[in-house]
């Protein structure tokens, strides 16, 4: 090659893809790359106008785009080609040597304690020195760091890191391809513009970008190898940037020609929740990547959007509550809200006022599947709150989905994003859904309190007694939509711990032997009779189940309601904690429990709970009919202290069914004698009959469960004649109010009848429910007894105690599942439901049985006549030995 080649061998070396060879020592005369020449004659259709004479305002894409190409293909050919990973051998460049001099000297006190391996730096080490790169020699900074004297501990922030040079190194090498793409600049940006039509903005933001890292920052060199992806990479950047429509990476990454998986999907913003993964931090990291850094967001208030290792709705709250995410339920149809699941021993039902408002009511059935505390949303209430946050507040991003508006929650099981990720583009949120909510403000404080009303001087509870009920009817009040909920997580102490005896050592291995039925999983299979050896203990659980009841710890009541019922159905007095740890459903927690009762008499936070006058004042609201935990903070955040204050200040804002509950507070909770609730019975009974003859009747509860005092009076009635029963329930409360005996209605339900008395289907022509419950025809009461001495005298007073009462319609046929169904305690009730679900694949109530898969009606009852064979034969159909009423006990 001779000395008049130069040129011609330079630009064959630049253009070389297989090998690396050191260009010669700049000559910027003779260096060709350097020149500007004239467009060949060829080039002249698509070489850009001069930049003098362009306007920006006014410059079309497709003229942007030829800039952009021209200024990337000139980075080309002074760049040459380079390989994408530097010698590791070179000490750190020049253009990131002030950071890795800054990252060096970076230290933090008082977060390192071993001391021996931090070694001081040497004057010698910290200066002077050169380093050689590429032949050019280059002074070497001063690194070290100040002298610490030893009793101040320190560390240096990234110090066993790899350097600088390596981590950027790692990070281009990304954008380099083994071989050139075949394709021209020109024709990869007119392919990318044709099917992904961009705007002037984003091409000429492209080529600042690309320049800046190239040229100013010299963070990565611009090559034959890596400038296709530097340019789809620099648009996306900038397109997303810059516009408010952005094409989806599966559609962009085909355009530009890569694998899919290279490109993350476009995530909507969102919060991924850390349930699930409290010991598994590295994993919770790599799924963060995986969806995206910057689709994942770290302040709730970013996002409406959360996914989590959440399944059920109710942990979906607690950990919303948890982030301090307040929100109100909204997936509700209000067509078939009368259908929904009720709770525990206060059954949701809804009817219609006569002007088409949505009601919802609260009844004390005990054959509820879920424990609640009576607070509902009135569902057209939401919707308004809903439309007004709507109309506040219109900031939802352009960019956001529908789904992400300002008042709408989502919280998504964590396998959409997983299963989005496995088929390589988002899958519909639809199938993934386990909750939705509306934000709502937090609830009130103490000086947040409804306005007060002046009030006569007297008593003011003898104002509600003076305030008579309306006339008996089967509209009742419906709760508002407002409840807060109690956040302050309930305070909790380190189990004491303490060393086994020998004499327990002893004791434990002499233990009886463990029953086979309380080795059982469901509460069904347990008898369970009441009282039990062990009620002392079981009486002090239940004073922690009833706290966490009053903070609406849903996940402890649950837990503590297992525990009670397990323990209650140990046949032996428990003496050793090894007792309890053999038992199902009771951890570490119930053995610390016991042993701190058993070793002190007492449990602290019994005690705490006994002598917080706030729990107290909450477990007083909690007494009033109609009010649950949410209801009492509620209260208690209004600033209400007493039955006074409610009575005072908020009885113009209380639902009727509550002012009913406080004007009868302590007759309500006054328990009510066998005697009595046979007396009541009866009285039923008779006039049943004389409406129609051959009415038989069975009082369920806890009077059944053999309880000497019970809290309400929970009647069955059926008939053997399907149609003496249809409507029978309209009947029946007119003539009782007539006579005197009931004195206010607070609930009424004639659905069954409704539905022509057929047992309600998992599927067909009623839609599936969120958690399934009877829906027999009933009427929840308040009941008096209308005969005393004076009662001729028209100005004496009833002085007859108040009662609450429930009448049951049921029909003949599946009468005895109506039996089995408002018989037991609330977790054996629980457990009958979980067992026909999990182990027979039955749906289980009060209505009957049906199968999960067609909603078949399942006969278990046959053609019995006897109502005790009835219920035994239900028994018999789902493969459980009989268990007698009063061993039916699982709340201890």
């Amino acid at each position: 090659m001779g000395p008049t080649d130069t040129g011609t061998s330079t630009e064959s070396v630049h253009d070389s893809a297989d090998t690396f060879i050191i260009p010669p020592r700049p000559n910027p005369s003779a260096d060709a790359g350097l020149a500007i020449l004239p467009p060949s004659s060829e080039d002249c259709d698509t070489a850009p106008p001069s930049p003098n004479s362009l306007d920006v305002f006014t410059l079309t894409p497709v003229t942007a785009l030829k800039l952009l190409c021209a200024g990337i293909e000139a980075l080309v050919r002074i760049t040459g080609d380079i390989p994408p990973t530097p010698p590791t051998t070179h000490s750190t460049p020049p253009n990131m040597r002030g950071m890795q001099a800054e990252k060096e000297n970076i230290a933090r006190s008082n977060s390192y304690t071993n001391f021996a391996s931090l070694h001081p730096r040497t004057e010698s080490s910290s200066s002077g020195g050169s380093d050689d790169v590429d032949g050019v020699s280059f002074r070497k900074p001063r690194s070290g760091i100040p002298e610490i004297a030893p009793t101040q501990p320190y560390i240096i922030i990234g110090d066993n890191a790899e350097p600088l040079n390596v981590q950027h190194s790692a990070i281009t090498r990304k954008f380099y391809s083994k071989q050139p793409p075949p394709i021209s600049l020109e024709d990869y940006l007119m392919r990318l513009h044709k099917f992904c039509p961009m705007s002037t903005a984003v091409y000429l933001a492209t080529s600042f970008y690309i320049h800046k890292l190239a040229v100013e920052e010299r963070a990565i060199p611009v090559t034959r190898r890596n400038c296709h992806r530097l340019l789809l990479a620099g648009l996306r950047v900038a397109m997303k940037a810059l516009e408010d429509l952005s094409y989806p990476h599966s559609r962009f990454s085909k355009v530009g020609g890569i694998p899919q998986v290279k490109m993350p999907l476009p995530f909507p913003r969102l919060y991924l929740m850390h349930y699930g993964f409290e010991n598994e931090t590295t994993k919770l990291h790599d799924l963060e990547r995986e969806i995206g850094l910057d689709s994942v967001v770290y302040n709730v208030g970013e996002t409406n959007i959360f996914v989590g290792m959440v399944s059920m709705p109710r942990r979906a709250v607690m950990e919303l509550k948890a982030l301090k995410v307040f929100t109100e339920p909204v997936k509700v149809d209000t067509e078939n809200i009368e259908d929904a699941a009720p709770p525990a021993k206060k059954q949701k039902t809804a009817h219609k006022y006569t002007d088409n408002r949505d009601v919802v009511s609260v009844d004390s059935d005990t054959a509820s599947e879920d424990d609640a505390d009576g607070d509902v949303v009135d569902v057209k209430e939401v919707a308004a709150k809903s439309a007004s946050l709507r109309a506040r507040d219109s900031r939802t991003p352009a960019h956001q989905d529908e789904i992400n508006a300002i008042d709408t929650v989502k919280v998504l099981k964590l396998s959409w994003a997983t299963d989005s990720m496995k088929a390589g583009k988002l899958l519909p949120m639809d199938k993934y859904i386990v909750y939705t909510g509306i934000r709502v403000q937090k609830p009130p404080a103490r000086s947040s309190q409804p306005a007060k009303k002046m009030v006569p001087a007297e008593n003011p509870l003898t104002r509600a007694r003076a305030d008579s009920p309306p006339p008996s009817s089967f509209s009742q009040g419906y709760r508002h939509a407002g409840g807060s909920s109690h956040s302050q997580s309930h305070k909790r102490h380190a189990p004491l711990l303490r060393a086994e005896t020998t004499t327990e050592h002893d004791a434990a291995d002499s233990l009886p032997d463990l029953p086979e039925y309380s080795k059982k999983e469901y509460c069904c299979q347990r008898p369970t009779p009441s009282p039990t050896p062990n009620d002392p203990f079981i009486a002090q659980l239940k004073k922690i189940l009833l706290a966490r009841k009053l903070i609406s710890d849903e996940i402890g009541v649950r837990a503590y309601n297992k525990a009670i019922a397990t323990i209650a159905a140990y046949p032996y007095t428990i003496t050793t904690v090894a007792e309890i740890q053999r038992l199902p459903g009771c951890g570490p927690k119930y053995l610390a429990l016991y042993q701190e009762w058993k070793d002190t008499g007492r449990i602290r936070e019994v005690e705490e709970f006994e002598q917080s006058e706030k729990m107290q004042v909450l477990n007083l609201f909690y007494g009033i009919h109609d009010v649950g935990g949410k209801t009492a903070n509620q209260f208690y955040d209004y600033g209400w202290r007493d039955l006074d204050d409610v009575v005072s200040q908020g009885w113009d804002i209380i639902e009727r069914n509550q002012q009913v509950g406080v004007k009868w507070y302590d007759e309500f909770q006054t328990k009510i004698p066998r005697v009595e609730v046979q007396r009541i019975g009866n009285v039923v009974l008779a006039y049943a009959n004389k409406i129609r003859e051959g009415f038989q009747m069975v009082i369920c509860g806890g009077y059944r469960r053999g309880k000497k005092l019970c809290g309400d009076v929970d009647i069955i009635l059926t008939h053997p004649d399907e149609q003496a029963t249809d409507h029978f329930v309209d009947d029946i409360v007119y003539d009782l109010a007539q006579d005197g005996w009931i004195q206010y209605t607070l609930s009424a339900s004639n659905k069954n009848s409704e539905r022509g008395q057929e047992p309600l289907n998992w599927k067909g022509g009623m839609p599936r429910s969120g958690g399934g419950f009877d829906s027999l025809d009933k009427a929840l009461v308040v009941w008096q007894d209308p005969t005393f001495q004076d009662m001729d005298d028209p100005e004496a007073k009833n002085p007859n105690i108040h009662r609450r009462v429930d009448i049951i319609i049921s029909p003949w046929k599946t009468a005895g599942c109506a039996i089995v169904g408002w018989s037991g305690a609330n977790m054996f009730e629980r457990d009958l439901r979980r067992y026909c679900r999990e182990k027979l694949k039955y749906k289980f109530d009060s209505t009957g049985v049906r199968t999960l898969g067609d909603g078949t009606w399942v006969d278990l009852e046959g053609d019995e006549t006897d109502l005790l064979a009835k219920e035994k034969k239900v028994f018999e159909g789902l493969g459980l030995e009989w268990i007698e009423p009063t061993l039916r006990c699982t709340d201890g």
